[in-house]
């Protein structure tokens, strides 16, 4: 699968090798979600904050999160013209694979989207 002109399994099998990583939760998706990665940053940004420090990149990184449900639903109602009056099956809610832990997951935001 290519994104943005990257090979996202070869970027993914090489920060898996990190062993402080792992490959197993590496797989692309529509965003991050979950109970901890998203409030996690939000803490980081305000601590940027707090020391005067314009923390540019991780607000970029949050804004394209975003950006990524609000871009997968324009794709959505592109392919299908109009979703009024339209039934969609919607499968893994959860933020990642082989849990069920729906916490901040993407999915939800699409659906309410």
């Amino acid at each position: 699968m290519r994104f943005g002109g990257a090979d996202v399994d070869q970027v993914r099998q090489g920060i898996g090798t990190d062993t402080r990583i792992g490959p197993r939760f590496l797989y692309p998706g529509i965003g991050y979600g979950g109970s901890c990665f998203p409030k996690d940053l939000s803490a980081y940004r305000a601590v940027a904050r707090d020391c005067g420090y314009d923390f540019r990149l991780l607000e970029e990184v949050m804004r394209i999160n975003d950006e990524q449900q609000d871009r997968f639903i324009r794709k959505v109602r592109s392919a299908l013209w109009t979703i009024k009056g339209k039934r969609l099956g919607v499968l893994g809610l959860a933020f990642k694979g082989g849990t069920d832990d729906i916490r901040e997951s993407p999915a939800i935001s699409i659906v309410n989207g």
